[in-house]
């Protein structure tokens, strides 16, 4: 078999060079796109479920932590307080349910890392001093 060469002219290999140079700007314009959408997925069902388990948890943790050392806390003032503090970080406008798929492991990584602000954890006297009940 043999294999035949075939010279371009100048005009040709210009127009290779166009063609090459529009499909490596349109593949670069695809992957911006494709970013951009990726970024815009948010979590599955069931990872939303997984970050709801997580927070519940943490939170858990630290009302037995506070309980072992002679302190309440106010858990809902501290739910809202965490999941207020996950928004902003994460950048969320409603809730934990819109955090993007990319950001999962982040996410719990994140909750692992929250501490609960040591003004919501109180003597359980003072408590009753403000006429709140347990």
């Amino acid at each position: 078999m043999q294999t035949q060469l075939q010279l371009l002219t100048s005009d040709e290999i210009e127009t290779l060079v166009e063609k090459a140079s529009r499909a490596e700007e349109e593949k670069e314009r695809l992957q911006r796109e494709n970013e951009q959408l990726r970024f815009r997925i948010i979590c599955t069902q069931k990872d939303q479920n997984k970050i709801q388990a997580k927070g519940k948890s943490h939170i858990g943790k630290w009302a037995i932590l506070a309980k072992e050392s002679g302190l309440t806390v106010n858990l809902r003032r501290a739910v809202t307080r965490m999941w207020g503090e996950y928004k902003k970080h994460f950048g969320l406008s409603r809730s934990y349910r819109d955090t993007p798929e990319h950001r999962f492991e982040e996410a719990l990584h994140w909750i692992d890392a929250w501490s609960l602000p040591t003004f919501l954890m109180e003597q359980p006297g003072h408590l009753l001093e403000k006429g709140e009940s347990q």
